[in-house]
């Protein structure tokens, strides 16, 4: 039911009187509502002729700023609401609807979330408000937050409307549920509220990701006989959804192409790579014609795809590699790749080989695609001891990046074979669910493997180890966990935030917590969505344009990014503790920081950026306080952490040192004398009496966290740890004995420890370490 408008107060001339709106009557109950919705501003204002008050002046003034700077500057808009409630200046339903959308649009849906909450405390939330905040939890594909506020609001009686539905389904679609997606299109039918273009682009998309292209042209027909017009986004997931239907995509393109849309370069580089994937060059290059008639601009996947169709006809597809260059698009692996694949197919190991050297000229680094390209092209001529040769050369690279993380010689025989390392090195021993223990294996591999923070060679480094943090995960051991594990997941060492990066890249809400505020701020930089990374750049550029040559300028550099507006101060003082911590390892005493300083803030950015395609619109949020007492709006479906190892480490002496290296003034000087020993758990920095006391101390220490962690997990959720051994601790036993204590379940453990000899002991694999996966029981 529509509800009347607010009155309008308007004084054209000074002293004028209030005239009266032109009355509409209204049902009771509309009437009730609108009463409620704008009491508070009856109250605040008494007399209803005369100039307006001042402090309705104040906070009209301050709704208008809002909204200025909520395009521009989120902290800084959230600092205009601070104050005014701190002023006791009562900001009004637009005051937090604005804030809430504010915070859907940043894609930081747990803030928009507590505005929302706070609205609640000081005015009751109207449709706009719920719709602003389920848009929030649907931009980050949190389905359970979305529905569980659409609820509230049924139960708030406000009648849900399209957008509301809307956003919910789109919630479901991100997921790529689609049952899910097609039930709230029922209830919204049996609501009878009409699905609008937002209602039909969902389940359009959710049909093109699962490669329904059926699905979705039904879908498309629906919307059609409702009279809804499509949008561009709509008819580039219709050409995407046809991906394996070249013809079909084609057609798609054309009627986007014919409505009078603007054509994105996605569209037109979806319907070239559903020719690529049947070869139909052809067609892919007539596509190519009509994308430059269009005066869309090809991009770098443009071009992959169109050399990707023209794999089985070489002299095309180098003439695509040459108009790619010249267009300045350096080709990439996915390039190179492709045209080896032609070759290969043709069994033309010459061609491949060539292939192979320019790659490696153009500085693009083969892997495991490549040789098992050449490979294949050795094999189809017959050639086996050729392939062989490829497959050894593959291993070889492989060795080499094992060899950086090792530090062994060239010539040492255990590297001869993953085999051979492993039963030399070390060996495993595991209890429980045998499924779960051989996930649990293969993480701790790859922690001895490759340790921290570098990734092996294929895989994307993002932004891991960008600050190096004194001990840490290896992702690829995250991501292993990941997989026997379900839900939004909590990490509460978090440290440099290894864990929170891997779940964020697998589409799934993290939350990180640490006592070090070392650690809370390089976890929030590891996984900062917030920051624009244009202004961030350009500012970089602007104070190293300051600089001069001189290695006594890292002053001055502290000085200007003191200056630095709020929203890139942070991410400066990061780029600045990365640059200043590479120059102190180099031990350079000529180090210009305008040199560093700028290189790191392109290289960080990137990295930023890389992580926020791999994540999408998951997100990870991290606070600064002591686990054992960290209480979670909602429980999660799973604990993923590594907690600090007995007796071994002191981060609170680590932080302070990095602090007081990098100047009072950085951000990092802010945090001198703001951790306290007591509130790390088992710090080196402890000194007991005796064995006795330490090892009460540190089961105590297990049974508060794990206790802790115990109570923000849901129902069957699990607590994946990965611990190691200390100072005569056992690092499994004493872990057990605590889960046994607070109420978990033992589900699976896996231990490996040192079988090398003396002679062939490497850094890294010495300390015998475990994993340890619990549930919590029903």
């Amino acid at each position: 039911m529509e509800l009347a408008p607010a009155p309008s107060h308007a004084w054209p001339v000074r002293g004028a009187r209030w005239r009266a709106p032109e009355r509409r009557w209204l049902p009771l109950p509309a009437l009730a509502a609108l009463t409620h919705r704008f009491r508070g501003d009856f109250i605040a204002r008494p007399r209803l002729s005369g100039r307006p008050g001042r402090r309705c002046r104040r906070a009209s003034e301050s709704l208008a700023t809002l909204k200025t700077l909520a395009s521009q500057d989120v902290n800084a808009a959230e600092a205009l609401l601070e104050k005014m409630l701190l002023q006791q200046l009562q900001p009004s339903a637009a005051h937090f609807v604005a804030a809430v959308n504010m915070f859907a649009r940043s894609g930081c849906a747990q803030q928009s979330d507590s505005w929302f909450q706070r609205m609640s405390q000081h005015v009751s939330p109207d449709l706009f408000a719920y719709s602003a905040v389920i848009n929030a939890h649907a931009r980050a594909g949190d389905v359970e937050r979305a529905e569980a506020r659409f609820e509230e609001l049924r139960k708030a009686r406000l009648e849900p409307d399209a957008v509301c539905f809307s956003s919910v389904l789109n919630a479901a679609a991100q997921r790529g549920d689609r049952k899910r997606a097609e039930g709230w299109l029922r209830d919204m039918a049996q609501a009878r509220v009409a699905a609008n273009e937002v209602t039909f682009g969902s389940l359009i998309n959710a049909c093109a990701q699962g490669g329904d292209a059926e699905g979705a042209e039904g879908y498309f027909e629906k919307m059609q006989s409702e009279r809804l017009r499509p949008n561009g986004v709509i008819y580039c997931s219709l050409v995407k959804a046809n991906r394996l239907r070249p013809e079909a995509a084609e057609t798609w393109l054309q009627r986007l192409r014919q409505s009078g849309l603007q054509v994105p370069v996605a569209a037109f580089n979806s319907a070239i790579n559903a020719c690529a994937e049947s070869g139909d060059m052809d067609r892919a290059e007539r596509l190519h014609g009509q994308l430059q008639q269009s005066k869309v601009r090809p991009t770098l996947v443009t071009y992959n795809s169109l050399i990707k169709a023209c794999a089985s006809d070489m002299t095309r597809a180098e003439q695509w590699l040459d108009r790619m260059q010249l267009s300045k698009l350096a080709p990439d692996e996915v390039t190179f790749n492709s045209l080896l694949r032609g070759c290969a197919q043709r069994g033309d190991v010459k061609s491949c080989e060539a292939w192979l050297r320019r790659m490696e000229r153009s500085g693009v680094s083969p892997d495991a695609v490549t040789y098992n390209t050449l490979r294949a092209a050795c094999s189809r001529m017959g050639d086996f001891e050729g392939a062989e040769r490829w497959l050894q050369a593959m291993e070889a690279s492989e060795r080499r990046a094992v060899r950086q993380k090792l530090s062994l010689e060239e010539a040492d025989p255990f590297l001869k074979s993953g085999g051979v390392l492993k039963k030399a090195l070390y060996r495993f021993r595991s209890q429980g669910d045998a499924a779960i223990a051989e996930h649990l294996e293969l993480a701790l591999e790859y922690q001895w493997v490759y340790g921290y923070p570098r990734l092996p060679p294929e895989e994307s480094q993002l932004t891991h180890g960008a600050f190096k943090y004194m001990a840490g995960m290896q992702a690829m051991t995250a991501r292993e966990l990941l997989k026997v594990t379900s839900g939004d997941v909590l990490d509460p060492f978090c440290g440099s935030g290894t864990v929170l990066i891997e779940a964020a890249v697998a589409g799934r809400r993290a939350h990180g917590c640490d006592a070090s505020p070392l650690a809370a701020f390089v976890a929030r930089r590891h996984t900062d969505r917030a920051t624009p990374l244009g202004p961030l750049v350009a500012k970089a550029e602007e104070i190293s344009a300051k600089l001069g040559q001189s290695s006594g300028d890292w002053d001055i550099l502290r000085g200007e990014i003191s200056k630095a507006e709020t929203l890139l101060k942070d991410c400066l003082w990061f780029i600045f503790a990365i640059a200043w911590r590479v120059v102190a390892a180099s031990r350079s005493s000529d180090a210009q920081p305008r040199r560093y300083f700028l290189s790191t803030a392109y290289r960080f950015a990137e990295q930023l950026r890389q992580l926020r395609v791999a994540s999408g619109e998951a997100e990870a949020t991290v606070q600064r306080c002591d686990c054992r007492r960290l209480c979670l709006d909602e429980p999660v479906g799973a604990v993923i952490t590594s907690p600090p190892y007995p007796g071994v480490y002191s981060y609170q002496l680590a932080a302070q040192a990095d602090c007081q290296q990098l100047g009072e003034d950085s951000a990092f000087g802010l945090l001198l004398g703001d951790f306290q020993v007591e509130q790390e758990i088992g710090s080196a920095s402890f000194t007991p009496r005796s064995e006795e006391e330490a090892a009460a101390m540190w089961q105590e220490e297990q049974v508060e966290w794990l206790g802790a962690a115990f109570r923000n997990l849901r129902p069957h959720g699990t607590a994946t740890i990965m611990t190691g051994d200390g100072d005569r601790i056992d690092s499994l036993h004493s872990t057990l004995l605590a889960a046994a204590e607070v109420g978990f379940e033992v589900v699976a453990t896996s231990t490996i420890e040192s079988c090398a000899d003396e002679a062939h002991q490497v850094p890294g694999m010495v300390r015998t370490e475990h994993m340890i996966h619990l549930m919590k029981p029903q």
